[in-house]
């Protein structure tokens, strides 16, 4: 039986794997997270927006996500996140029972890329996949760990959407 899984590989072959190719065996292991978990996580997701490119769905939906936030626009996984704002804000828009976002405004780079990575931590349960120093670099172009990191978010935004509608009143009829 074959099955086409449509996991896109480009310039990978066994031999670079069995030769201990670092980059290109990481560049493959990322192609299959992307995949799967992006896939299991996202589908509902990607269903609604009438997407079928995985990264594309994830930055839509981190785009619907975040609208209205000031000082959020997010076009890319590289630069739109170097100020931390973008992550605070996604994180916000599920569990503004968290934290004021506001105040955040006036807090520099670190202090809100530090602040959005120990909410994701100490609050939802997420392991720090990013350091703040690393990911305010100018020079900081690695969109794989900010799209593991915001896929680790939507379970919990799923399930806060979830702890809402429990608890919101019933209606009458």
């Amino acid at each position: 039986m074959n099955h086409s899984l449509s996991i896109k590989l480009v310039n990978i072959s066994s031999n670079d794997v069995a030769d201990g190719n670092v980059k290109l065996t990481l560049g493959l292991v990322w192609s299959i997270i992307l995949h799967w978990q992006v896939k299991d996580v996202m589908k509902n997701v990607m269903e609604d927006l009438g997407q079928t490119n995985l990264e594309r769905t994830l930055l839509n939906w981190c785009q619907l996500s975040t609208k209205g936030y000031e000082k959020v626009e997010i076009s890319n996984f590289t630069t739109s996140w170097r100020d931390g704002l973008a992550f605070n804000a996604l994180i916000h828009h599920y569990r503004p029972d968290l934290f004021n976002y506001k105040e955040l405004l006036e807090k520099d780079s670190l202090y809100n890329l530090n602040h959005a990575f120990d909410v994701a931590s100490y609050r939802l349960g997420i392991d720090k996949l990013l350091d703040a120093e690393v990911s305010q670099k100018k020079g900081h172009r690695e969109p794989a760990s900010r799209q593991t990191l915001v896929l680790e978010l939507v379970p919990c935004t799923i399930q806060a959407r979830f702890i809402m509608i429990s608890a919101a009143p019933p209606t009458s009829a």
